[in-house]
């Protein structure tokens, strides 16, 4: 956990898993996202991501002309971690790319 070991295994279990989606069932918390909001029926106009929480409770509180009053939500219990310089390692980005690239495309995120 929390190596660029483990990760890139995690990665290649999520490729593996999608290519034999029907067997494997892959988790739907971190199978490509389009998969389950789907886009190609009801285009979201308002897309939330997580290492920008404050700002998508904001939108949406703005789109349902709510005004939210508390604490911004917390990334997860290990966003107070560094990243670590791996994960910016070509290959990486690339097998990251390869799994992910329709989430990229539809949700408008630079590959």
């Amino acid at each position: 956990m929390y190596t660029r070991d483990g990760f890139v295994r995690f990665l290649n279990y999520v490729q593996l898993a999608m290519e034999h989606k029907d067997k494997l069932r892959p988790d739907n918390h971190w199978r490509p996202q389009w998969m389950d909001i789907r886009p190609d029926v009801f285009r979201p106009n308002i897309v939330g991501r997580t290492e920008a929480l404050d700002q998508f409770v904001r939108d949406l509180s703005g789109h349902f002309d709510y005004e939210f009053v508390g604490k911004a939500p917390h990334l997860n219990a290990g966003d107070d971690r560094s990243r670590p310089d791996w994960l910016e390692n070509a290959d990486i980005t690339a097998l990251v790319g390869r799994i992910y690239e329709r989430d990229f495309i539809e949700f408008g995120y630079d590959l």
